[in-house]
């Protein structure tokens, strides 16, 4: 007996964003902050890449918060701010090239439809 899921792509992503709040609510944060503490502006530069996400956003606030005590503020934001900006197009192009067609099926059903 074979499954077939409806939206497979749009599946694949919901299921993606369940793992990274799991990765990101627990012990797995206190290694990754040490991490990007030791990396100095390339670990601010990562955390950036986490911030447009809104499950990481929390965590990643947090982690910019710390490695600002210890960087300079402004070189720090903008880094980070360019990690954000980079992962925000990346994120903009899976939407728009991988997964909308599916988005565009799923706005075309009855009950989007009716919220909409």
């Amino acid at each position: 007996m074979r499954i077939k899921i409806k939206y497979p792509k749009l599946s694949l992503f919901i299921i993606s964003v369940i793992l990274v709040y799991v990765f990101f609510s627990g012990l797995a944060y206190k290694p990754l902050h040490d991490t990007l503490v030791f990396m100095g502006y390339f670990g601010t530069f990562l955390a950036g890449l986490l911030y447009p996400y809104a499950l990481t956003s929390a965590a990643d606030t947090g982690i910019l918060l710390i490695l600002a005590k210890e960087q300079n503020i402004l070189l720090a934001g903008v880094i980070a701010g360019i990690g954000a900006l980079i992962s925000d197009i990346i994120l903009f192009l899976f939407v728009k090239n991988i997964i909308g067609d599916e988005v565009q099926k799923l706005s075309e059903e009855k009950v989007v439809r009716t919220i909409n």
